[in-house]
């Protein structure tokens, strides 16, 4: 799953060639061509916080990459802070307890 999140806003929309070999043409996806490049960036830069207790004061910052929360539990004492200008997905295993703080900024 996380593959497809990171390669669907990577296509370049190219406008027909004619005897290009990349194969069949298509109006909605060109020859589907990736820039791998901005493919490998933002693979690199997926940030996960997974299978974590937070009991005390936590901050990610993250500028360009997704931020992944799953199977993580902050506690009556703890506090995520998380600041991510790409996208933050968090999973129903992520719990906070009564007292307990989480933030998401985004820009």
């Amino acid at each position: 799953m996380k593959i497809k999140h990171i390669l669907a806003p990577l296509f370049l929309f190219l406008c027909f060639t004619p005897g290009r070999p990349n194969g069949t043409w298509n109006n909605e996806m060109g020859y589907g061509l990736v820039d791998a490049h901005a493919a490998v960036s933002k693979a690199m830069c997926w940030r996960n916080i997974h299978n974590v207790t937070i009991s005390n004061t936590q901050s990610f910052v993250t500028g360009n990459c997704v931020v992944d929360i799953q199977n993580t539990t902050v506690t009556p004492t703890g506090t995520l802070n998380v600041r991510a200008s790409e996208r933050v997905n968090v999973s129903p295993s992520f719990t906070v307890q009564p007292g307990g703080n989480f933030t998401i900024q985004t820009p």
